[in-house]
């Protein structure tokens, strides 16, 4: 997995070579988030990608020096 946009997306690769995951943070700016997806469908078209979306997230404080990532089935 890889952060994308300061937290703003989360890449997710795939079992298949030609294919990501795109999954959003639910606190990112929403206009941000679909100008980035964009860019990235554009991207992804034009070396024969397929972009699958993904679900929310959340970054959840599990201590002083860690964070839990914590997916959510929509953007509450």
């Amino acid at each position: 997995m890889v952060f994308v946009d300061h937290n703003a997306l989360l890449r997710q690769f795939t079992h298949k070579s030609n294919e990501i995951t795109l999954h959003v943070n639910r606190d990112a700016d929403e206009k941000e988030v679909a100008h980035s997806i964009n860019l990235i469908n554009n991207a992804a078209a034009e070396r024969g990608m397929t972009i699958k979306d993904g679900k929310y997230y959340a970054l959840v404080q599990a201590d002083d020096e860690n964070v839990h990532l914590e997916s959510l089935e929509n953007n509450n």
